[in-house]
């Protein structure tokens, strides 16, 4: 009798969730809980002891970092890419202590502490906390997917370490610049930190060799998911024997080695591209105001007239031959080939931008549009996109022989429509 009085809630049961207690929570909802806001992603349970808005910032900028990361380890894994990833843990809070609260997932500890909880303290009205925290949780959520996927004991140290801080810290300024360069002369013998290699060899060259780069780092291992089955939840440890399972290599060299590059010339291109991000790089001369309405379709011109000269012309271009004209379609068939070479750029916002990036590279080339036409003008070949309010912008792309930098240039086209 008891058992019969048991079966109608029998689905129930078979359908309730150990991380929900048998309730479904959607996903980005905030939720009041005994342990403060709860709110979760894809990937991350965040909670925040001090509000519900700082539960949602935090979880989104954990979530950002997992997805950034994601896509640079496209290039040479696909664990990450399981559906059945167990949820990394996320705690904000206002003191340096989380307080234990009964029946908790979060025992009382001291920030930072566990290994398998990105945890971030924010002070009220203290925004140099907010900046400090946003790069605690970006790191911790590019560490979180190197971790949950195992590929962070096959990866060297300088490229597990070099990833995890280049996804955290976003665009350099020229104050951070300046700060790595001051830290690269007081100790010119070394290679500068993980961080600040892992981005030289990601933007360097308009970042035309990340893509290489990042396959590169297949060769230290088997990233697939078929051969790394190990996922570590919240609760599980990582024992011996786990390790086993994992078959981990342990990689003795802690720098770099890239084909046919000595660790001095790797040290003296980083110096020197410190010194001068651009040095080997594609200058852009944009004679548009920064907030000139125009301004951001402006950069995309010039980001597809790079393109263009790294990826579009085939075959070599002659000094002393009229330049070939910007073939836009040419250019987006090439990019989006399944068959085509492995390609990559840094992207208007600075982030990368590969071949793998579908969505971005449709807007970029804004299909359908028929707005782009290519000119010929003064020996040049200029690339000129009509917007629908009658503003006209060019690009080009100066090819020299007297050693100076190559310089694509932007400017409104004479004659267009000037923003009121």
């Amino acid at each position: 009798m008891a058992l019969l009085a048991l079966l109608p809630f029998l689905p129930m049961l078979a359908a309730a969730s150990p991380e929900t207690h048998g309730r479904v929570r959607p996903l980005r909802q905030i939720y009041r809980t005994h342990q403060g806001w709860e709110y979760r992603t894809e990937h991350f349970i965040t909670v925040a002891t001090t509000s519900g808005d700082d539960a949602r910032w935090a979880g989104e900028e954990l979530e950002s970092s997992w997805q950034e990361t994601a896509r640079l380890a496209d290039h040479f894994g696909d664990m990450h890419r399981r559906q059945n990833f167990g949820l990394v843990g996320g705690l904000v809070t206002g003191s340096s202590t989380a307080p234990r609260t009964t029946g908790t997932r979060y025992p009382k500890l001291t920030l930072p502490a566990s290994r398998t909880l990105v945890q971030a303290q924010l002070t009220a009205g203290d925004q140099s906390s907010r900046i400090a925290a946003r790069k605690t949780l970006r790191r911790g959520g590019a560490a979180a997917l190197l971790r949950q996927s195992g590929y962070d004991e096959r990866l060297p140290a300088w490229a597990a370490t070099g990833l995890t801080e280049f996804v955290a810290d976003g665009p350099w300024d020229k104050e951070r610049f300046d700060r790595e360069q001051r830290a690269a002369e007081s100790n010119p013998g070394a290679l500068p930190a993980w961080g600040v290699v892992f981005r030289h060899l990601m933007t360097h060259e308009d970042g035309t060799q990340a893509a290489s780069h990042l396959a590169s780092l297949a060769d230290y291992g088997d990233f697939s998911a078929s051969r790394l089955q190990r996922r570590v939840p919240i609760h599980t440890r990582w024992d011996k024997v786990t390790a086993g399972h994992a078959e981990i290599k342990v990689h003795d060299s802690r720098t770099p080695q890239l084909p046919n590059v000595s660790q001095h010339q790797l040290r003296e291109r980083i110096q020197n591209w410190l010194v001068d991000p651009n040095g080997a790089g594609t200058v852009i001369d944009m004679n548009i105001a920064a907030d000139d309405p125009a301004a951001a379709r402006a950069s995309e011109l010039a980001l597809l007239v790079l393109l263009w000269r790294h990826y579009g012309v085939d075959g070599e271009e002659k000094a002393d031959r009229p330049a070939a004209p910007v073939d836009v379609d040419h250019l987006y068939r090439k990019l989006t080939s399944p068959t085509g070479p492995a390609w990559s750029a840094v992207d208007t916002d600075g982030r990368l931008l590969t071949w793998r990036d579908q969505q971005r590279i449709d807007m970029l080339f804004m299909r359908g549009t028929g707005r782009f036409q290519s000119v010929s003008s003064d020996g040049r070949s200029v690339l000129q996109f009509r917007d629908a309010d009658g503003t006209t912008l060019e690009a080009w792309f100066d090819r020299t022989a007297d050693g100076k930098k190559p310089t694509i240039h932007v400017r409104r086209a004479p004659g267009s429509v000037q923003p009121r």
